[in-house]
């Protein structure tokens, strides 16, 4: 017998198997008619009926029967009581009401009112004579009654239906319970299961459960609906598909699917968070996901970033004046758009909506003229264009290929005088040469033959306008300096207009039709900062055009290049086709696959999502930052928010970056060499000697955050403490530490690493101070990774005593500054002490206080967060989380009722636990036990216990620390389910709409790393790199590769069997 890629389909019942949809809904209708009829008597109201289309569909199909009677009474705004499931089909509640519908259906089953879908029926004996299992899966109570009716009960090796899932407290549809359950009972793992259905709820269900293949039955006209809702593959028949079809799914599609994400709608309140998720870049720059045809707007958002690219701008903010560094949005190298005949430029919008996704103005009017209003006088009368003129989307799809970096859209749009054309779209930014961009734009007329006029923009009158809570501020950084076109060519260089820093973009087009060269007559328009090229071509119906737009950019703050402008044109002028550039840069993305990937066998979902988060890794940190002086911003290279600052968050990157591209980390690190003396600087206006990095860093390594903060809603402004999270400096030489134990670069040790690992230890020790009661060494004045905790509540002044995790890093960094010391060559010994003038005395000081520095930690073994947090309130948490839901923020809730979370036992993230995030447990242990502690067995047991229970999640980052402390505790569960929080949490936008404004770099990298070193169980502090494997449940196999000492490892995990091949 022949084998197969799959192993089992389970099968909905009604609409896929039988045509009991029917007669459900007939039931349904009749018993809800009986019922509105009855309600209306009685409240003095108009009847609505009930409708198959506008009732049945939304609120009842697919549903246990129960809640589609509360889902559609919610709908209505009726509020009957729950009942009881024993309840007579006679009593008015949401049982008896669901009792009467299933006595109408049963009465009709009864009259032989069933019939079978002859195709469905016909695959099922297919499957089973090819060997391949068969389930059911129904939120019907009637399901046995109804396979029995109909013959096929027998061909069925499980059935999960109402009667079930009562039984065993399954949830219902959309949740995927009864799905699983079926593939429990036949032993099956769920990503080589089939799931066939032919409801919404019941997709999302297939979704969730990470089937395999969900397979979509578009019976009721819905194909679209099942599509966008989890569909794989969606059908009006199963005569549709077939054996070999579904095989050729699981070998191909899924494949796909796994190496992508796509978007079959266009949801304007989402697209803020897709673009981020659609963005394209290789660590030089980054392009949000924007369709090309639109400018900033209420929902749209086109931004490109550069590394290292800021702006110093002063504001007028609530009656003070403050400073912002941003990072710059630089120039718009996307705007593409065309027009049929005498038409209007193509702006899209939505199918019966007036709302446009562009600027009703037209494609030249951007969001900076609106805010200055400057420059209409120089844009001629017919750049203007109205309203009514407006593209409408008939069918849109977006799909990004990460092995590739490149976004293709696939468009189907339709003017006011109903030309149909359909618009095909890829783009990339090289990661071959990080200088280049291409865009390839492909117009082919559906219903009509005739001109088509294609105009192209490079725009750099643009502001910074991608995060609300910014709008307040001075956003225009970018000033005209000249633009330049001839032909097909055409320049735009601008300049930031505080760090004059110069940004040039050039633009070079090539027009083809069936393969055919074309050269139309181009047609220029310019106003400062902003220069467009125009053309007109006949084209005839079913006939592609095609225009490649290449792109380069350059800057003069990177790579000590001369003449910006005259580099990106020169750059332009040796290239000749997209594929040009797409074929090198698809080259470098395979080399860089090939080492990065890590290969999941039995989840496609944490497959694609693992692979979502390495793509944006790399686009924000790639091998060609070895070559830039940029650090890793927090929120990556696809958003503004934190102003593309620099905080701690590479604490959670360059582990991973160090196993796969070591010059990549060591640039980062050398970012903040190069800043070490600002660094030195800002210790010195704190009162101490050594290094202090700042909380955020931007181009210079000052500190960046604000020292007051206004409250928008009371107008007052307060201070801001953030700064104080000294451990910042923790995490920089935890990196170099971590660097050198990975690549063991000894030049880069003696002549950068050491030197800044050491002026950071001088700082802590010079911010320990001797507490003559307790002969230990106190810190005071800091906070922990936890923002929530400021000061204490009868002071006004920021910091707190002794915050546990500070401390143990302290202790450990002041320990390990030894043994840099000991791993350095005499000479280079000698010269670093020299340099930095630190002797014997103030390293045995040093060595005094990592032997007695204070960590507050109570008799049961748990470390106090810091001194005096055991004597903080309780807080009610059920009280709040009933009361407010989200608790995520719990420190704006307390501060809107009136309240200072300072007072409570509350934390946004891991604080104290970070320690044991850092550092295992053993190491920790063994610190203690040199200061004079003894902490229990049960040690991180007792903490995480603790403090678990005290967290709000308030942090992507919070999930995934907790998330690795309950996978080395054994709670495989509770790890599994944080794990998938932070897994999931930019690609849903689990904190509901900060992920429009960036990606959050931390997380993203640190649940891939999360991977290799929980369930993979890697553990570097040897010789050699082992594993201890731990996986997932239904994880069956995991297969990455590293770099580590001067080798490469591939490794091939199971649950209970591992292979390691080593080159090098």
């Amino acid at each position: 017998m022949k084998k197969h890629n799959f192993d089992a389909v389970i099968f909905d019942l009604d609409g896929v198997i039988t045509d009991t949809a029917s007669t459900h809904s007939t039931a349904w209708k009749q018993m809800f008619d009986d019922f509105l009829r009855t309600h209306a008597e009685k409240t003095d109201s108009l009847f609505h009926e009930f409708t198959h289309e506008q009732d049945y569909l939304a609120y009842v199909d697919g549903k246990p029967r129960y809640q589609g009677v509360a889902s559609f009474l919610e709908s209505r705004g009726i509020a009957l009581p729950f009942g009881e499931p024993e309840d007579a089909p006679t009593e008015v509640t949401v049982c008896g009401l669901g009792n009467r519908k299933n006595e109408l259906f049963n009465k009709s089953i009864q009259a032989g009112n069933v019939h079978v879908y002859q195709s469905t029926v016909d695959l099922m004996h297919q499957l089973r004579d090819a060997g391949i299992r068969i389930g059911v899966a129904s939120s019907s109570k009637n399901a046995k009654v109804v396979l029995e009716t109909v013959g096929l009960l027998d061909m069925i090796e499980t059935r999960v239906d109402g009667v079930v899932s009562a039984q065993l407290g399954l949830k219902g549809k959309p949740q995927a319970d009864i799905f699983t359950t079926a593939c429990d009972n036949l032993r099956l793992y769920y990503d080589r299961a089939v799931i066939v259905e032919d409801a919404i709820s019941g997709v999302q269900a297939g979704q969730n459960g990470g089937f395999g293949l969900v397979l979509g039955v578009a019976r009721e006209d819905n194909a679209h609906a099942l599509r966008i809702n989890g569909a794989d593959i969606v059908v009006e028949d199963i005569a549709e598909i077939d054996i070999e079809k579904i095989d050729r799914w699981f070998v191909k599609g899924l494949e796909n699917e796994k190496w992508s994400i796509h978007y079959s709608d266009y949801r304007p309140e989402l697209e803020g968070t897709r673009e981020t998720l659609l963005s394209v870049g290789n660590g030089f720059f980054g392009t949000r996901g924007a369709l090309e045809e639109t400018f900033a707007n209420e929902h749209n958002y086109p931004g490109t970033y550069i590394a290292g690219l800021y702006n110093r701008l002063d504001s007028e903010v609530g009656g003070r004046t403050i400073s912002n560094e941003d990072f710059v949005n630089a120039p718009n190298w996307l705007p593409i758009t065309f027009k049929v005949g005498d038409g209007d430029w193509f702006l899209p919008h939505l199918p019966g909506s007036n709302e446009s996704t562009g600027d009703p103005k037209g494609f030249l009017r951007t969001e900076s003229d609106k805010l200055l209003d400057q420059k209409s006088h120089l844009l001629s009368e017919d750049s203007w264009e109205n309203l009514s003129g407006l593209g409408r989307i008939l069918k849109i799809s977006r799909r990004l290929d990460f092995r590739t970096g490149i976004l293709r859209r696939e468009m189907i749009v339709e003017d006011a005088e109903g030309h149909q054309t359909k618009v095909v779209s890829q783009r990339l930014a090289s990661m071959e040469n990080h200088h280049l961009a291409a865009l390839r734009y492909e117009i082919t007329p559906l219903n009509y033959d005739g001109e088509i006029s294609i105009r192209s923009m490079l725009d750099g009158d643009i502001i910074n306008d991608g995060v609300a809570r910014y709008r307040d501020l001075n956003a225009k950084h970018l000033e005209a300096v000249k633009e330049e076109s001839d032909g097909s060519f055409s320049s735009l260089l601008v300049k930031t207009n505080q760090s004059d820093i110069l940004i040039a973009e050039a633009a070079r087009l090539f027009v083809t039709a069936e393969g055919n060269a074309l050269e139309p007559a181009f047609e220029k328009s310019q106003v400062p900062a902003r220069i467009t090229t125009a053309f007109t071509v006949d084209v005839e119906r079913g006939v592609p055009l095609t225009v490649d737009k290449l792109v380069a950019i350059y800057t003069s703050n990177q790579e000590q290049v001369d003449d910006p402008f005259v580099a990106a044109q020169n750059a332009l002028s040796q290239i000749n086709s997209f594929d040009e550039i797409r074929q090198a840069s698809e080259n470098a993305w395979t080399k860089i696959w090939e080492k990065i990937d890590i290969q999941i066998e039995g989840d496609r979902v944490a497959q694609k999502l693992i692979r979502l988060h390495l793509y944006h890794t790399i686009l924000t940190a790639s091998p060609h930052n070895k070559d830039l002086d940029a650090g890793i911003p927090a929120r990556g290279l696809s958003g503004e928010s934190y102003r593309g600052h620099i905080f701690w968050d590479d604490l959670y990157i360059l582990p991973f970056l160090n196993l796969h591209f070591p010059e990549t980390v060591r640039s980062a690190l050398m970012y903040r060499y190069k800043r070490l003396g600002l660094a030195q600087e800002y210790a010195q206006e704190n009162g101490f000697q050594g290094a202090i990095f700042p909380w955020q860093s931007g181009s210079d390594g000052r500190e960046e955050t604000q020292t007051l903060h206004l409250n928008p809603l009371s107008g007052e402004w307060g201070a801001d403490h953030s700064p104080l999270q000294r451990h910042v400096s923790l995490a920089v030489i935890y990196n170099i530490w971590d660097y050198l134990r990975v690549n063991e670069d000894q030049d880069f040790l003696e002549n950068f690493g050491a030197e800044v690992f050491l002026e950071v230890c001088r700082f802590w020790a010079g911010k320990a101070s001797l507490n003559e009661t307790t002969e230990r060494y106190d810190i005071s004045g800091v906070m922990g990774p936890d923002e929530f905790h400021e000061k204490y509540v009868e002071t006004h002044e920021g910091g707190l005593k002794n915050n546990s995790y500070t401390n143990i890093l302290v202790a450990w960094s002041l320990r390990r500054a030894f043994d840099l010391l000991a791993k350095m060559g005499a000479s280079a010994k000698a010269v670093l002490l020299e340099k930095i003038n630190l002797d014997d005395e103030e390293l045995l000081r040093w060595q005094d206080i990592s032997q007695r520095l204070t960590i507050p930690i109570s008799d049961e073994g748990i470390l106090e967060q810091f001194e005096g947090y055991f004597d903080l309130k309780e807080l009610d948490w059920a009280y709040y989380r009933q009361q407010y839901g989200n608790i995520h923020r719990m420190d704006r809730i307390l501060k809107a009722e009136g309240k200072s979370p300072d007072d409570y036992k509350v934390a946004k993230q891991a604080d104290a636990l970070m320690a044991f995030y850092v550092l295992d447990e053993k190491e920790i242990k063994s610190l203690l036990g040199a200061l004079g502690y003894a902490p229990p067995e049960d040690f991180l047991r007792k903490n995480f216990d603790y403090y678990l229970r005290r967290t709000s999640h308030g942090s992507t980052l919070s999930r995934l620390v907790h998330a690795y402390l309950a996978h080395r505790l054994g709670e495989k569960q509770l790890a599994w389910q944080l794990y998938t929080e932070a897994l999931e949490s930019d690609y849903v936008d689990i904190q509901g709409g900060t992920t429009k404004e960036g990606i959050h770099a931390g997380v993203m990298t640190g649940t891939v790393f999360f991977a290799m070193r929980a369930f993979a169980g890697l553990d570097l502090n040897g010789d050699v790199p082992t594993v201890s494997p731990n996986l997932p449940s239904h994880w069956r196999k995991m297969k990455f590769n590293l770099g580590f000492k001067g080798k490469r490892h591939h490794f091939v995990v199971g649950a209970d069997k591992v292979r390691i091949n080593t080159k090098g």
